[in-house]
């Protein structure tokens, strides 16, 4: 059984939802421009014309970068470490994990801590200073 809102509920949940659709229009808005600048002739970007739509419709850029014979490459290597380091990932995840489910597995707590510890502390990809 529902039961009827107060008016503060109301008022909440209407601000909750202005809320979220100001975020959702702030998160989408970088994309749409990005995909309505993609299809907008060059002078058109250059002079701040693009919005929401394109102008002066071209394909041109998407031409272009086809045209790069580098970006096939670049594709076959994407697909090749995510399909190869999906496949490497899983196998070594089900290769630590089944003795880690054994309690009768003497190491059980050292591993089990050890893998803990380098989830804690990452040691990062590029070094700060």
């Amino acid at each position: 059984m529902k039961q009827k809102m107060g008016f503060s509920e109301i008022v909440f949940v209407s601000i909750c939802y202005i809320i979220i659709i100001f975020v959702c229009v702030v998160t989408l808005y970088p994309f749409i421009y990005l995909i309505s600048a993609s299809f907008s002739s060059a002078t058109s970007v250059m002079k701040n014309e693009v919005v929401l739509y394109p102008k002066e419709f071209t394909t041109k850029a998407y031409r272009v970068v086809m045209e790069y014979k580098g970006i096939w490459l670049s594709y076959l290597n994407t697909i090749f470490y995510t399909l190869f380091g999906t496949l490497l990932s899983l196998t070594l995840t089900i290769l630590a994990a089944y003795p880690l489910s054994k309690e009768r597995w003497a190491p059980r707590k050292a591993m089990s801590l050890f893998i803990v510890f380098t989830m804690w502390f990452g040691g990062g990809m590029i070094p700060s200073t």
